[in-house]
C-alpha cells in the first residue's frame, strides 16, 4: 500500500482537529461569569411587611378582595428577586414594573379578621444600573397633583434654572427643603401647586413640588412611593415615604425634596410604585393597599 498518497489527507484532517481543539480550548476556558457580574444589584435586602383586613361589622362579607403593592419589579438600584406571601395570590402587573398582588377571601365571618405577611428578597445597589429610558418623555407633562404649567411653578422654576441640569435639580431640592414646612403625614392629597401657594406639605408634596418644577425646566421627573429602611427586616407604616427621581446623565436619580437627600444613599429606598398621570387599578395614588367588601377596614401590621 502506497502510504505517501494518503499523507496530504492525514495532514489536513490533523490541521481541523487541531483547529477544532483550540477553540474548543478558548471555550471552555472562559471564566464563568461570577455572581457580581450576572447581578449588578449586588446586596441582599430580604423584607416583609403584612395587613390585617377587618370585618367590625355583625354580617358575613363575601368575596372580598385585598390588593397591595409589592416592590417594583427593576429600578435603577433595586431589582425585585422574589416574592412570597402567606396566603395565595395573583400577581398583577398593571404598569410596566408595577407590581401589585391581589389575595380573595371567600369568607370574612363578623367581627373576624384575616392576616397576610408578604415576604420579598430583593438587590439593592447604590450604583446606577442602565435602564431603558424611552418613556422618559411622558415625565414631562404637567399631571393633576404636578401642576408645572401653573404660572407660579414656571416662573419660580426660571428662578432656580442654571447652566447645567445637575445644578438646576440641586437648586431645586434646596429651594424645596429649605422653603416648605413639613407639616408631617396627611391623608389629603394637596399637590405641587398648594405646596408652593401655602409653603408646607408633606412628603408628598414635597415630591411633587420638586417634580413639578424640573418638568417647569425641562427635566423629566416623577414621585416614587415606597420605604425607606437600612438593612433587612420588617417594613413597618413610619417607614412609608414619596420622593421623587429625575432624569439626567441618562438615568433616573433619586431625588429627596423633604429628606434633603439628592442622588445619594439609593439602597435605603425601596420602591413600590410611581405615582403617574393616571390611576388604572384600585389602589389609590399615594397608598400601598386597597380593600373591597362592605364594612371591611385594613391597616398595615
Amino acid at each position: 500500500m502506497n502510504k505517501t498518497r494518503f499523507a496530504p489527507v492525514v495532514a489536513i484532517c490533523a490541521a481541523v482537529l487541531f483547529l477544532l481543539v483550540a477553540v474548543f480550548s478558548i471555550f471552555c476556558m472562559k471564566e464563568e461569569p461570577s455572581s457580581a457580574q450576572k447581578d449588578l444589584y449586588g446586596t441582599i435586602k430580604r423584607v416583609r411587611y403584612g395587613f390585617i383586613v377587618e370585618n367590625p361589622t355583625s354580617h358575613v362579607v363575601r368575596n372580598a378582595t385585598l390588593w397591595v403593592y409589592a416592590p417594583l419589579k427593576r429600578t435603577a438600584t433595586q431589582r425585585c428577586r422574589k416574592i412570597r406571601a402567606s396566603s395565595e395570590f395573583r400577581r398583577i402587573h398593571p404598569e410596566k414594573g408595577t407590581q401589585i398582588l391581589r389575595f380573595r377571601f371567600p369568607v370574612v365571618p363578623p367581627y373576624g379578621s384575616k392576616q397576610v405577611t408578604v415576604r420579598a428578597v430583593l438587590s439593592m445597589t447604590d450604583r446606577l444600573q442602565p435602564l431603558p429610558d424611552k418613556d422618559k418623555e411622558a415625565w414631562l407633562a404637567p399631571g393633576p397633583f404636578v401642576q408645572s404649567d401653573a404660572d407660579s411653578i414656571e416662573s419660580r422654576a426660571s428662578h432656580l434654572r442654571a447652566d447645567t441640569e445637575k445644578q438646576t435639580l440641586r437648586n431645586i431640592l434646596s429651594w424645596v427643603n429649605s422653603e416648605i414646612r413639613y407639616t408631617g403625614y396627611s391623608r389629603m392629597e394637596s399637590g405641587a401647586l398648594h405646596a408652593l401657594r401655602y409653603g408646607k406639605g408633606d412628603c408628598t408634596e414635597f415630591a411633587d413640588l420638586y417634580a413639578a418644577l424640573a418638568r417647569a425646566c425641562g427635566i423629566p421627573a416623577r414621585v416614587v412611593a415606597g420605604f425607606v429602611r437600612t438593612g433587612s427586616g420588617t417594613l413597618r407604616p413610619s417607614m412609608y415615604h414619596n420622593w421623587a427621581e429625575s432624569h439626567y446623565k441618562s438615568n433616573w436619580r433619586l431625588a429627596d425634596p423633604q429628606k434633603g437627600v439628592f442622588d445619594n444613599s439609593s439602597s435605603r429606598y425601596i420602591a413600590m410604585s410611581l405615582l403617574g398621570h393616571k390611576n388604572e387599578h384600585p389602589i389609590p395614588r399615594g397608598r400601598i393597599y386597597a380593600v373591597e367588601g362592605k364594612g371591611l377596614e385594613v391597616s398595615m401590621k
